[in-house]
């Protein structure tokens, strides 16, 4: 019950139309992708993901502060790719404006079921440091928790990226005004938050969201097995210990020994 970090890409642009990753990704079958795409401009924002696989995504409502924006897209993958390629589309694709995608895919463990869990969003439209998405309670004991959060610009950077406070997260990108940042926690956190230090003050937007991974069930038949395995392997132990008594006594017989059975003791064997 885990995940594993497998790879990522990001892109940034300042135009018109869809933007998409710039190298490709090995993705396979049950890859949880996440894509965090964002745009500055409070009427340019990303509105559709697809990519070369063909997966359906989950687009997430677009968190607005200022003239930025910020959205978080995800899908469980059903489609293998080898080479596969991320592209967002915008609800205003003829407006130019600064766009960034940066897509990361996890693998679980084999026949892990994996699941949305949680997510909190925040931003001001000015604000000093630190900059932090809202607070929620993870559920599962093996999660991945993906944050963004894009900054308004103005020549300020970012550090101590935490998932939650106090917790280092790993970085992935970190340039372009935005950061992307994940955790991969083995325990459920409670009040789980992104967070990171500015060297000043701005409008910023963020949102993390989580997924859980579950060990999948056993089988019906695997099930039955293990059941009629609990309830019989006693009463084998408890026969296999009779015979093994029985082969001491009749040993014991043939070499002329006494053995007391049932509290009398048995004459040895006439030669």
């Amino acid at each position: 019950m885990a995940f594993t970090f497998k790879d990522s890409d990001f892109a940034t642009e300042f135009g018109t139309g869809t933007l998409a990753t710039d190298t490709t990704i090995n993705v396979a079958v049950g890859d949880l992708c996440v894509v965090v795409v964002t745009g500055a401009s409070a009427g340019v924002f990303c509105d559709a993901l697809t990519d070369t696989a063909g997966n359906s995504y989950t687009v997430r409502t677009a968190i607005i502060f200022s003239f930025i924006n910020l959205v978080i897209a995800w899908t469980i993958a059903t489609s293998a790719n080898a080479s596969n390629i991320f592209t967002a589309g915008f609800d205003d694709e003829i407006t130019s404006a600064r766009k960034n995608i940066d897509a990361l895919v996890f693998t679980p463990d084999g026949g892990d079921t994996v699941s949305f869990d949680v997510t909190a969003s925040g931003g001001s439209s000015f604000e000093a440091s630190p900059w932090e998405t809202g607070q929620a309670n993870t559920t599962g004991t093996d999660e991945v928790i993906v944050c963004g959060i894009l900054g308004t610009g103005g020549g300020i950077t970012t550090s101590n990226h935490e998932i939650p406070d106090g917790t280092a997260a790993t970085v992935d990108i970190n340039d372009f005004d935005l950061s992307v940042f994940y955790r991969i926690a083995t325990a459920t956190i409670s009040n789980c938050e992104g967070i990171e230090d500015t060297t000043g003050s701005a409008g910023y937007a963020a949102e993390f969201v989580s997924f859980k991974s579950v060990a999948a069930a056993p089988s019906g038949q695997a099930f039955r097995l293990r059941a009629i395995e609990k309830y019989f392997m006693p009463i084998f132990d408890n026969i296999t210990g009779k015979i093994k008594q029985i082969g001491q006594y009749i040993r014991g017989m043939i070499k002329g020994k006494k053995r007391v059975i049932g509290g009398q003791c048995a004459r040895p064997l006439s030669p």
